[in-house]
């Protein structure tokens, strides 16, 4: 198999996710969801009635420069509300931020959001797998 078949192939596995997500049926919002954990790994997930995409950020009372960010579905009443929580035995001052188009709160990450091109994308690098691996 070539580098590029090679290429494409790891572009289709890529894109794959994505096009099954658009595909799904609507019940809500489809947002990004990631713990406070960090690096974030991000995951999509179906938003109930009554929640939008958000992100909640916040800073630490007692640690100077301790930061943390959470992306997920919120509820609505939260929207660009502050707040004080406890993370690891750590109280934070957190800020809930809204949007309320599908993976909006992916902008937080500065990546490129999804667009609904992504089946199509999928059938060309599909079909150009397969081409490339027949043409090797």
């Amino acid at each position: 198999m070539t580098h590029t078949a090679v290429t494409t192939l790891l572009l289709t596995v890529s894109f794959f996710p994505m096009a099954l997500c658009q595909d799904a049926g609507k019940q809500g919002l489809r947002c990004y969801r990631c713990g406070f954990d960090q690096p974030c790994v991000e995951t999509l997930v179906n938003c109930s009635e009554g929640e939008r995409c958000g992100t909640i950020s916040g800073h630490s009372d007692y640690k100077v420069h301790e930061s943390i960010l959470r992306k997920d579905c919120v509820p609505a009443q939260k929207c660009d509300s502050n707040d004080k929580l406890t993370y690891w035995n750590n109280p934070f001052r957190v800020t809930y931020s809204c949007c309320n188009t599908d993976f909006c709160n992916r902008a937080i990450s500065g990546a490129p959001r999804p667009s609904a091109t992504h089946l199509p994308m999928l059938l060309v690098a599909t079909i150009l797998a397969i081409l490339l691996t027949f043409l090797s």
